[in-house]
């Protein structure tokens, strides 16, 4: 019931709610989260690229018929006049939007308008808007301007980022470059700070706020919590409601991070389902777009709809392979028992058989009822056959066995069990010897000598060392202190030989000399940063962690926690540059590990991979021309 609650009042929840609402969903508010119906009239939905972005993870083409939408068009491409029809936008108010809205007010395009803004519309456009409609004589057309507070993707029901499209305007690369003027920065602080005022619009609640100090988190932390203060001094506040996201009266954490706390977690080659699907295949927005058999396109959905995906996308990837060996042959059973009952009656009195046959016919009209649901049964299964398949042809290819073990002993501070320069003088992927060697560099700090031969076994595979010289900008910067604190556990035995006995997996799934890693147990820097500050901890790491609280009536920010300050049982977690899926899958782990007592939403710019991360840190260590 807890876990149900949980996800009835999470952000994703709340967000799709008010996206009902918006969709003409009968009774429903901005702080109701249950009843799915619909009214029965049809409209016409036009988006940007943002507002489709935000809409794709919470409705499916299903849902928006059920809630009566019959078409639905991007606002800038062009569209025929459905004079008849009422239509409802959803978009961020920026000036091409403004135009393309009075353009259609001015070709009489749609019998009504109904106008919902991402983020609050500012009241140059507003006016702009009015006299337009006025001038187009349709004023009485205009049926609602209405500001959503939605300008964040909901992917998970603890999981957000503030964008997708345009995406590289808040990558690493973007929030790092030296050649950004201050009006860029600015321009992206701000767009970061109206995501995160969105988020705490939607879920009703005013965090207290902690930020790692310097660069773009201490900015954006101290203008949101301006930007909360003075929307809690209005009359029309939004924050009345004090029930935060799990429907508790606790306040929840804000923790505002740098992606460079930890530059190690989004290059490490990870071993769970769904963090190796981001990291091997095109995976975003729940989405993953592949070739099949026949070369042609074939794109697979994992939301919500798919248990499988839920249950197991956090496990390891043996676990996981194992997981579908036996969901399949679970399957093939309840296949053929149903074949079973097509075959003949038994019994050696005309009562028995009759009784027999009575019983038979029930079963068989049961199992005929639930075809439908083995067929999609078995679709799920081939779809994430298919998946582990493709992902075990690159674990196979790249030998990302061997360097995640590496990667996993460096991190322990463990010497690894293969030199890294033999490995780098190897034949093999040059971006994954890259992703290792400046993982090595992070938590081994090596010799310069053996740095020296390493660089150089790197520049004869091909590699671009614009990302180590980034790295040794930072570095020089400010020394780097990533998994000083690692806990990971092991037992006596090797990791081999635990998983060899823990996984038994049918078929040739594992006969292709893919050595049957789990992930160790440590937790991330993240989550050490993150449990300090649930427990109002000081340690090394958070020592210097600003403190905000915009109920307070000044001001103030402070590296000092009021005293009697109770530990926090709720938190959202935004990292500033990109987040990853091992990081937020850890972070879930640990709220599983205190049993359910503490939930952690996590948030980032933009959801980022080893590939995306990379590109950045070369561009910027790339001497300018």
């Amino acid at each position: 019931m807890a876990e149900a609650d949980g996800r009835q009042f999470s952000l994703r929840a709340r967000q799709a709610a008010a996206i009902r609402s918006m969709l003409g969903a009968a009774g429903k508010t901005r702080g109701d989260v249950a009843g799915d119906d619909a009214e029965a009239s049809w409209k016409i939905l036009v988006y940007d690229k943002f507002g489709q972005d935000i809409l794709a993870p919470l409705l499916s083409l299903g849902e928006l018929r059920e809630l009566g939408v019959t078409l639905h068009l991007l606002v800038g491409t062009d569209r025929e006049p459905i004079p008849d029809a009422p239509a409802i936008y959803f978009l961020l108010p920026t000036e091409e939007n403004i135009s393309r809205i009075e353009k259609d007010f001015q070709g009489h395009t749609y019998d009504s308008y109904q106008l919902n803004f991402l983020a609050p519309l500012p009241r140059t456009m507003l006016e702009s808007l009015a006299a337009c409609a006025v001038a187009a004589g349709c004023e009485s057309c205009v049926t609602r301007v209405f500001d959503m507070y939605t300008q964040f993707v909901s992917l998970e029901d603890t999981l957000f980022m503030s964008r997708n499209a345009d995406r590289d305007a808040l990558s690493y690369y973007a929030l790092n470059s030296p050649d950004a003027s201050d009006a860029q920065m600015e321009r992206m602080v701000s767009d970061v700070v109206e995501s995160l005022f969105c988020v705490c619009a939607t879920s009703g609640t005013v965090p207290i706020i902690r930020c790692s100090r310097g660069h773009a988190a201490e900015m954006i932390a101290k203008q949101l919590d301006a930007r909360l203060r003075d929307n809690l001094k209005s009359r029309a506040s939004l924050f009345a409601d004090p029930l935060t996201v799990s429907g508790s009266f606790q306040r929840p954490l804000l923790a505002v991070l740098d992606r460079g706390i930890d530059l190690a977690a989004p290059l490490h080659h990870t071993w769970t389902y769904q963090a190796l699907t981001h990291d091997l295949l095109d995976y975003s927005m729940n989405r993953v777009k592949m070739a099949g058999d026949d070369k042609k396109p074939v794109v697979y959905d994992l939301d919500k709809t798919d248990v499988f995906w839920g249950q197991q996308r956090g496990r390891a990837f043996p676990e996981v392979a194992a997981a579908v060996e036996e969901a399949l042959t679970a399957y093939k059973d309840r296949e053929r028992r149903i074949k079973e009952l097509k075959g003949g009656v038994g019994g050696e009195t005309d009562d028995a058989v009759a009784a027999a046959l009575a019983e038979n016919t029930a079963m068989l009209n049961q199992a005929v009822s639930s075809l439908g649901d083995m067929v999609e049964q078995k679709k799920n299964i081939d779809m994430h056959m298919n998946l582990l398949t493709r992902i075990m042809e690159q674990l196979k290819d790249r030998q990302l066995d061997v360097f995640y073990e590496v990667e996993e002993e460096i991190m322990n501070k463990k010497t690894p069990s293969k030199p890294v320069l033999e490995i780098l003088r190897q034949s093999g992927n040059p971006q994954d010897k890259l992703r290792m060697y400046l993982l090595y560099l992070l938590d081994a700090e090596p010799a310069p000598d053996t740095c020296a031969a390493c660089e150089a076994a790197l520049r004869d595979a091909g590699c671009d060392l614009g990302a180590i010289a980034w790295l040794r900008q930072i570095q020089q910067m400010q020394r780097m202190s990533h998994h000083t604190q690692i806990t990971a556990s092991h037992s006596g035995e090797s990791l081999f030989s635990q998983a060899s006995k823990m996984i038994k997996v049918g078929g040739d799934f594992w006969a292709q000399g893919i050595k049957k890693l789990v992930p160790t147990s440590g937790d991330l820097a993240v989550t050490r940063v993150v449990e300090a500050l649930l427990d109002n901890r000081s340690t090394p790491m958070t020592q210097d962690y600003l403190y905000l609280d915009p109920r307070t009536l000044k001001a103030a920010a402070s590296t000092t926690v009021p005293k009697g300050r109770a530990p926090f049982d709720e938190a959202m977690v935004y990292i500033v540059g990109g987040g990853t899926y091992n990081e937020y899958q850890n972070l879930q782990d640990f709220c599983q590990r205190t049993g359910g007592t503490r939930r952690i939403t996590y948030g980032s710019t933009t959801m980022v991979s080893a590939t995306q991360l990379l590109s950045d840190m070369t561009r910027l260590g790339t001497p300018r021309t």
